[in-house]
């Protein structure tokens, strides 16, 4: 199994989802574009192969109209042509794996709450901004919730953050959205919310969980067990 090209599919399959449920997904001849109006995410373009120099126009074109970022992991375009065109590198994530086979839960589990109604999605959205300074829309998750499962992390009732587990094949289980509120950090949850997602991941049958890790919690996911195996760069035009 090709487990970085199934990282991609997961995360640009989730990308499309909302993009057909709730604003705009149109794929191309070379790259793709999923955007929300009056939404922060998903709202970016990517390359699906090696494009030559008038669709690469045509791609930065659409990109600039709909104010999208670009989301890049190989060595499909050169740096230095988007920056030409005025964007900079704006996050850095890194494309992690793990096999469930032989994973056992380790410490103390988190509650988790799942998000299946308008007040739950409305605390699941307000959370998930607390946690990474930007906003999905609750609407969003309402109506892509019967395919991605949306959870509230909580301990003892107290609503702590949030994580996402989407499963583009049965097989795979793509961990996202996984993140602790400011004033709830440093206090063990992101371990424990790890497992509790790991556990119910690897309970729904996946043989592999992936993710996508920033530089707060790739020690975490290291020490757990999962691989790097490439690099998701984001870039955003005239930031």
């Amino acid at each position: 199994m090709n487990l970085i090209q199934e990282n991609i599919d997961n995360l640009t399959s989730l990308w499309q989802l909302a993009g057909n449920r709730c604003g705009v997904f149109e794929q191309n001849s070379g790259y793709s574009f999923s955007y929300i109006p009056q939404s922060s995410w998903p709202n970016r373009l990517w390359l699906t192969a090696d494009i030559d120099s008038t669709t690469f126009k045509e791609a930065i074109t659409k990109a600039k109209q709909h104010d999208l970022s670009i989301s890049l992991w190989d060595e499909l375009m050169e740096m230095n042509q988007l920056e030409a065109e005025g964007y900079k590198l704006k996050s850095e994530l890194q494309g992690m794996s793990m096999t469930l086979r032989n994973w056992e839960r380790q410490g103390q589990p988190i509650e988790l709450l799942t998000v299946g109604d308008d007040l739950s999605a409305a605390m699941w959205s307000d959370l998930f901004q607390q946690a990474f300074g930007y906003r999905i829309d609750s609407a969003t998750v309402l109506k892509t919730m019967d395919r991605v499962q949306y959870f509230i992390a909580r301990d003892h009732g107290q609503p702590v953050g949030t994580a996402v587990l989407f499963h583009h094949k049965p097989e795979i289980a793509g961990i996202h959205s996984m993140g602790i509120i400011p004033d709830m950090r440093r206090q063990g949850y992101a371990e424990r919310l790890l497992h509790s997602v790991l556990r119910l991941g690897k309970a729904s049958g996946a043989q592999w969980a992936i993710l996508q890790a920033s530089s707060m919690g790739e020690a975490l996911y290291l020490k757990t067990g999962f691989t790097q195996q490439f690099t998701l760069k984001t870039y955003k035009y005239n930031i």
